[in-house]
C-alpha cells in the first residue's frame, strides 16, 4: 500500500472515528462533557477535505464520481437514520452523529463543482463579491464568533430581562448581534492584524 492510500485509509478512519466518538460521548458523559466533546469532534470536513485531496493527487479523473459516491452515501445513511430515530427513537439527537458529516458532504460538491465546474454556480454565486468578502473573513468568524456570543450570554441576558425582553426575544436579540458583532470584528482583524502582521 503506497503513502497515498495509506492516507486516505487514514482520513476515512478520522471520519468514521468522529461519528463513533459523538454517539459514545452522547450514550457516555454528562451533558457539560457531552457538549464540549461534540463539538471537539467536528472535524468532519476536515478529514472529507483531505480525501477530496487525495483523490485529486492519486487520481484526479475519478475524484467527482468518488466524491459523489461519498456524499450521497452519507446522505443515504442519514436519512435512513433520521427516519428510524422519528419513527422508534425520538428522542436519539441523529443530527449530532452524522448531521455534521452531511452538511460537510455537501459542502464538498460545492466546493467540487465551484472549483471544477464553469457553469452558473461558479458565474453567479461563488464569484459573487459579497461571497468573496465572506470568504475573506471567514477564518477570523469561524474564530472569534465562539467567545463573542460566550461573553453576551454571560453579560447580556439580565440586562436585556430588565428591559422586558422574554426569554425567545433575548435569545434572537443575543444570538443576532453577537454574529454581526463577530463579522464586524471578523473585517476589523483583517484590515488591522492580519494584513499588517501576517500578510
Amino acid at each position: 500500500m503506497n503513502d497515498t492510500k495509506k492516507l486516505i485509509v487514514l482520513a476515512f478512519a478520522i471520519l468514521i472515528g468522529c461519528i463513533i466518538m459523538r454517539i459514545g460521548s452522547w450514550l457516555y458523559f454528562d451533558a457539560n462533557t457531552n457538549f464540549f466533546f461534540q463539538n471537539f469532534t467536528r472535524v468532519d470536513g476536515l478529514a472529507i477535505g483531505c480525501l477530496m485531496a487525495l483523490w485529486k493527487y492519486e487520481r484526479p479523473e475519478l475524484l467527482r464520481k468518488k466524491l459523489i459516491t461519498l456524499s450521497l452515501s452519507l446522505l443515504i445513511v442519514h436519512a435512513f437514520v433520521a427516519s428510524c430515530t422519528k419513527m422508534f427513537w425520538p428522542n436519539i439527537p441523529h443530527f449530532r452523529f452524522l448531521g455534521y458529516t452531511s452538511i460537510a458532504a455537501i459542502f464538498a460538491l460545492v466546493i467540487y463543482y465551484g472549483i471544477m465546474g464553469k457553469g452558473t454556480l461558479k458565474k453567479y454565486f461563488l464569484e459573487c463579491k459579497w461571497l468573496i468578502w465572506f470568504g475573506k473573513i471567514s477564518y477570523g468568524l469561524y474564530i472569534y464568533h465562539s467567545p463573542i456570543l460566550i461573553l453576551f450570554r454571560i453579560y447580556l441576558p439580565g440586562k436585556l430581562a430588565s428591559y422586558g425582553f422574554s426569554n425567545s426575544s433575548s435569545y434572537i436579540f443575543l444570538s443576532v448581534s453577537a454574529a454581526i458583532s463577530a463579522i464586524l470584528v471578523s473585517w476589523l482583524s483583517i484590515i488591522y492584524l492580519r494584513k499588517k502582521y501576517f500578510l
